[in-house]
């Protein structure tokens, strides 16, 4: 299957051509106030792929956005121990970044939306596909993104093209 792959799971249709000494991965407690740490990132990242200023904030809100809604408004997972899962990469032209929300081992349960994403906005007990207001958010600040949801896991991942560079 072609997709790329965050934790334990599969993104579809997605695939990164980035060199492998151009990442970093980063997991957390899949918690909003653990957000504070993927924002740090990815100002961290930002700055190694020498985007401009703007890009940087960009990509930070846009992260930030991406995870609330894999998380869901009240981060509705039932147990300790999820896990929220970062991995970054770039290159002279974009940073991209994958994310998961990976339930605990033991057996948390999810409350999450099972339908195409393109037909599903976020479950309002717990994360999903980005509603319509998350999705304009992310459509103006990020070129790409995309959110799948599955019993298993939540998984969403997002480019951000440098400023003056041609996407493609």
């Amino acid at each position: 299957m072609n997709g790329r792959t965050v934790g334990h799971g599969t993104v579809p249709g997605w695939t990164s051509t980035r060199p492998s000494n151009a990442r970093v991965e980063l997991s957390m407690p899949a918690r909003p106030d653990a957000l504070q740490l993927a924002r740090l990132s990815a100002g961290f990242v930002a700055a190694k792929a020498q985007l401009v200023y703007d890009d940087v904030e960009d990509l930070r809100l846009a992260i930030d956005e991406l995870c609330l809604a894999l998380l869901g408004p009240d981060a509705a997972f039932d147990g300790d121990g999820a896990r929220l899962v970062l991995s970054y990469t770039w290159d002279d032209d974009a940073v991209e970044v994958s994310c998961a929300v990976e339930p605990a081992d033991d057996g948390a349960r999810w409350r999450v939306a099972t339908a195409p994403p393109d037909h599903v906005t976020a479950d309002p007990g717990g994360g999903g596909p980005p509603g319509p207001l998350a999705r304009q958010i992310l459509d103006a600040l990020v070129d790409d993104h995309a959110v799948s949801c599955s019993a298993g896991g939540r998984l969403g991942w997002l480019r951000k093209t440098r400023t003056g560079v041609t996407r493609r």
